[in-house]
């Protein structure tokens, strides 16, 4: 079905009260007989006249651009989609007339067949809206971004691996139930430089949240444990999702919706950029769950950071312009508040929101790094631009001494010896691959002479695995085996980590040899990262392949059949990384196109010019300038029509007679809503929508009774406390 029919067929589905009063407004008095899809045809013809349009077009005011704006951007949104983009501005009733209004001005219409109510833009007049009145910039207030300003994202790369060595290296810094104890909170916040939104919330406390959330942070013994493989899951994501996962993990987004959540605001942040949904494109790879996907044919896998910075307000409507899922729409506001915590943007001196330098492009496809400096006093100094999973291997090789444009982490004893202990291997070759020159001679000689220590003297917890000759070359290369097996103790033994107990018996049992395994022994349980290098891949700075374990709550794990992205029954969907219709057309659209027409106040002139010299009753008059009021007279053959009849919509005060007439009319209509004012509790003026459904009686008082819109909660109200009763004919939205 073309546009064009749709909204013919919209039209014909209205109620016949409806419909003929809206025919009878733009055409004159309807004679019998009469055929519906006549008096349609004669419409188009009338709406499609040179002076018809040009009137339309010049009483198009700002308000009503905003208002088509959003319908256009939003791309056929439900009144609840609108109600959510104008919801600090306008109440409910409000933004409701408005629409009615501009329904009644045929620039709008909804869909009869649609259950949600969708609002379309009219065909007739869309080109014309799309090329002279839709303007993005009447929705969002944005500059020219200032990177220079823009302070470092809190969960960028490099402070990932920061926050990581940090919860490493003192893991009594954290209580129990999750929260920095103050002065290791002190502790921190100096070595890193930076501290929340909100100065009662530091930078390490919002990690902690952010990592616990992640998995990567528990609790054994009474002391917390940071685990890698956790992290490990994240370096399949572009740097600019890990920051805002991150981000909505510390402020406490729901986690069954960060995934939604997270497109939602990479859409929105690529509609800040001068590339638009073309960078979203390239960047799709990085976005989604899929390890080792690359970006588009023919689309860059990066991109620049935003060029346009906005205010807050215009990033809440951003989110709602960037998502169909209705369960995103109540959390944009908690979004936004994630994000500026998170530092993904910055809250300027001028109230705008600045957006972070956060690459688009994954840790594998980032070109090469520069070196780390490894310097004779054991310093490792980490240069911008270091890949993610690089980033990790600092954090588990080395301590971090402090966070500012480099990264300054320190080689020590410890740290490099709970690196072996956690089954890292090439630890000395991982430092010289980063270094990119051989390292330093005492440095070199301190890593072997540690490795030979670490080998002399050493206790290892897990599960000791006893094969004999017959099955030692089946059980070792069983698929799955390589990556248990943490050590080979003697031939046929070997120990596996405790974590991993589920996984051998399930290995062994697949690969064919019944396995009954003895109870594990109470206490703690080190979680290690053990696996070795897959076939035909480097190892990269000891870091374990792609497809590491990864238990837990983790956004993007290896899909498995019949699972979700945590690991619970359900199917799984892969996020679109590219933009919704409303943010591909703001990111293609001119911004500061809407200029109110100045011909509009002139045709107002004119109509009330024709009025005067009109022989009308006072009635008729004061109809017609009503009708004008609400922009419905587009010509002036409309005044002279003779279908002016005299309608009365409200009534205010002490006329209680009018009052009870509208509550009448509205429910003998059936399809019309009633906009009343009363006084609540507390003696201040309440506003509300109602659905009509009765008048009754009570005692000498009259009663209406209806539902409020859109909440559906039942209403009892005594008209002779109404201010206002006000008739709204809510058949055309």
């Amino acid at each position: 079905m073309s546009n064009i029919d749709r909204w013919r067929e919209a039209l014909l589905k209205l109620p016949d009260a409806s419909f003929f009063e809206l025919l009878r407004n733009y055409l004159g008095e309807i004679k019998t007989p009469f055929n519906k899809h006549d008096l349609l045809r004669q419409l188009t013809a009338f709406l499609n006249r040179r002076d018809t349009r040009d009137a339309v077009f010049a009483m198009i005011d700002r308000e009503d651009a905003v208002l088509l704006s959003a319908v256009a951007l939003l791309d056929r949104p439900t009144p609840r989609a609108i109600s959510l983009v104008f919801e600090d501005e306008k109440n409910y009733v409000e933004l409701h007339m408005k629409l009615v209004n501009l329904a009644e001005r045929l620039l709008v219409f909804r869909d009869p067949d649609d259950a949600a109510g969708r609002i379309w833009l009219n065909p007739l007049f869309e080109p014309d809206l799309l090329d002279h009145v839709i303007d993005p910039e009447l929705l969002i207030k944005k500059r020219e971004s200032e990177p220079t300003k823009a302070r470092r994202a809190l969960f960028s790369d490099a402070s990932i691996g920061a926050f990581a060595s940090f919860f490493r290296e003192r893991p009594d810094a954290i209580k129990a139930d999750g929260g920095i104890k103050r002065k290791a909170a002190e502790y921190a916040t100096s070595r890193f430089g930076f501290s929340g939104a909100d100065a009662s919330e530091t930078a390490i406390d919002l990690a902690a949240k952010a990592f616990k959330a992640s998995g990567a942070l528990n609790f054994t013994s009474g002391e917390a444990e940071i685990d890698f493989e956790r992290l490990e899951v994240l370096s399949r994501l572009s740097e600019e999702r890990r920051a805002i996962v991150l981000s909505f993990r510390a402020g406490g987004i729901t986690e069954r919706l960060i995934e939604s959540a997270a497109d939602v605001a990479q859409r929105a942040i690529s509609a800040l950029s001068p590339a638009g949904p073309a960078a979203a494109a390239g960047s799709a790879a990085a976005s989604g769950p899929v390890a080792g996907a690359s970006a588009a044919p023919g689309q860059p896998a990066s991109a620049a950071s935003p060029a346009f910075a906005c205010d807050e307000e215009s990033l809440r409507r951003l989110f709602v312009l960037a998502s169909d899922d209705e369960e995103i729409w109540p959390l944009v506001g908690s979004m936004r508040d994630a994000l500026v915590s998170g530092g993904v943007f910055g809250l300027g001196s001028d109230g705008f929101l600045e957006p972070a330098p956060l690459s688009r492009a994954s840790a594998g496809e980032k070109g090469p790094p520069s070196p780390v400096v490894i310097q004779p006093t054991f310093a490792a100094l980490a240069p911008p631009g270091l890949s993610y999973r690089d980033g990790l291997f600092l954090a588990k090789a080395a301590r971090i001494v402090r966070l500012g444009a480099f990264a300054e982490y320190e080689i020590t004893r410890d740290s490099v010896v709970r690196a072996f202990v956690d089954g890292m291997r090439g630890v000395r070759e991982g430092f010289e691959r980063l270094s990119g020159t051989p390292l330093p001679e005492n440095v070199a000689f301190m890593l072997e002479s540690w490795y030979k220590e670490y080998q002399s003297i050493r206790l290892d917890r897990g599960i000791v695995l006893t094969v004999t000759d017959p099955f030692r070359a089946a059980v070792e290369h069983a698929e799955g085996m390589a990556s248990l097996l943490k050590r080979t103790l003697a031939p046929g033994v070997y120990l596996v980590d405790e974590a991993d107990e589920k996984r051998l018996k399930a290995t062994l049992e697949k690969a064919g040899f019944a396995c009954v395994l003895p109870p594990a022994h109470h206490g703690a349980v080190k979680p290690t990262v053990v696996q070795p290098s897959s076939p035909g891949q480097p190892e990269e700075a000891g870091m374990p392949p792609p497809d590491a374990k990864a238990a837990g709550p983790t956004l993007f794990p290896r899909q498995e059949a019949g699972t979700d992205a945590v690991g619970a029954p359900g199917t799984v969907v892969p996020p679109s990384p590219l933009p919704s219709a409303g943010t591909s057309l703001l990111a293609t659209m001119t911004p500061g196109r809407f200029r109110e027409s100045e011909d509009g106040p002139a045709f107002r002139a004119k109509l009330d010019h024709e009025l005067e010299a009109m022989n009308l009753t006072r009635e008729q008059v004061q109809e017609l300038q009503a009708r004008m009021d609400r922009k419905l007279i587009l010509a002036d053959d409309q005044l002279r029509n003779g279908a002016v009849r005299s309608e009365r919509l409200e009534a205010r005060a002490m006329d209680f007679a009018g009052k009870v007439r509208i509550i009448e009319q509205a429910l003998s209509r059936g399809t019309d809503a009633l906009e009343v004012v009363f006084r609540g509790p507390h003696g201040i003026p309440e506003r509300r929508l109602l659905d009509p459904s009765a008048l009754d009686r009570s005692g000498g008082e009259l009663i209406l009774a209806g539902k409020a819109v859109p909440s559906g909660d039942d209403v009892r109200l005594y008209v002779s406390k109404l201010s206002l009763v006000r008739r709204v004919r809510s058949s055309l939205i």
